[in-house]
């Protein structure tokens, strides 16, 4: 095969494999919170999800919060389970005399989420779940007030 043909070739395999969406057994997630939740936002939280035995990352979730739009965003990003369906959500709440809950929730590949609260992350409430595969427990981490003197 000439030498042109083989460079061919190994280009267009590796564009087709770019633009290849991860598969359930991948390693990374190709998301990130910052580049969901918008370019302006930074980390102020995270939060590791984990199995109920602990010992297996599920996903992460993520508190930004960008002081150009004045807002927080939550977005749990999965560890496990990439490209493959399964029951992910993100809440959002900031502390007030009645808190509202916002969420994203369904049966998402990659991350739920973004929710946005508005105001600082002071008092800035965020949860997640993803579902165990395989079974129908599932995991939810909800952390205290963050930020609230």
């Amino acid at each position: 095969m000439p030498h042109f043909q083989k460079i061919g070739i190994a280009a267009a395999l590796a564009a087709t494999t770019a633009l290849a969406p991860a598969t359930a057994s991948a390693a990374r997630n190709p998301y990130t919170a910052k580049g969901i939740c918008g370019p302006t936002y930074a980390l102020a939280q995270q939060i590791p999800l984990r199995s109920n035995n602990g010992q297996v990352l599920m996903g992460r979730i993520n508190l930004m919060y960008s002081l150009a739009t004045g807002k927080s965003c939550g977005v749990v990003i999965k560890a496990r389970q990439i490209g493959r369906p399964t029951y992910t959500a993100v809440s959002v709440a900031r502390k007030a005399r009645r808190v509202h809950w916002k969420q994203d929730a369904g049966p998402f590949s990659y991350y739920a989420g973004p929710v946005y609260a508005k105001g600082t992350p002071a008092c800035v409430r965020v949860g997640g779940f993803m579902s165990v595969p395989h079974g129908r427990e599932g995991i939810w981490v909800e952390p205290g007030w963050e930020g609230c003197s």
